[in-house]
């Protein structure tokens, strides 16, 4: 009396009776309402598609795991030039680096481009032109035995392990 109420069926009852709505479920008027999950309350949840897990910039989605694996696939960002001065986009992406030319792969200081600590980029040179890596102006680049590709198709990565701290790691040419 006095409240919303929804009949229905009680299977441990064997009869008909007033449902009795728990948080996060709400009726008012005619309308039944769920609120908004959040990390620390129940309730209905949007489903990402596999481009915004991708994008990975959504902190209202829920993600299922389809999407989990697509934003586990690396994208590729294809370079044709012989330099490259990596962007904030590139964070977990593959940099295909294809010039018969030597190609220098600039690493940028925080005030350029804002990539987060503990970011990681891969490189793959898939052109003849052995890859260097350079600091931008205000950045450090550390990396052994060189800075430089050791062959076509050698892996690297360059990760950011703090304020305009790089480190190249993979198969670099000996100095």
């Amino acid at each position: 009396p006095g409240a919303d109420r929804v009949r229905g069926w009680d299977d441990s009852e064997g009869e008909e009776a007033f449902l009795t709505p728990v948080a996060p479920v709400q009726i008012s008027g005619t309308n039944l309402q769920v609120a908004d999950a959040s990390t620390s309350a129940k309730g209905a949840v949007e489903l990402a598609t596999s481009a915004e897990a991708i994008a990975g910039s959504d902190s209202s989605r829920a993600v299922t795991p389809a999407a989990l694996f697509a934003a586990r696939r690396q994208v590729i960002n294809a370079q044709t030039g012989t330099t490259y001065t990596v962007v904030l986009s590139d964070e977990n992406k593959q940099v295909t680096l294809n010039n018969a030319s030597p190609i220098t792969v600039t690493l940028p200081q925080d005030s350029d481009v804002a990539i987060p600590v503990g970011a990681r980029i891969d490189f793959m040179p898939i052109g003849a032109g052995a890859v260097t890596f350079a600091a931008g102006t205000g950045a450090t680049v550390n990396g052994t035995p060189s800075l430089v590709s050791r062959a076509q198709f050698s892996p690297l990565s360059a990760q950011k392990i703090a304020a305009d701290t790089w480190v190249v790691m993979g198969d670099l040419e000996t100095a």
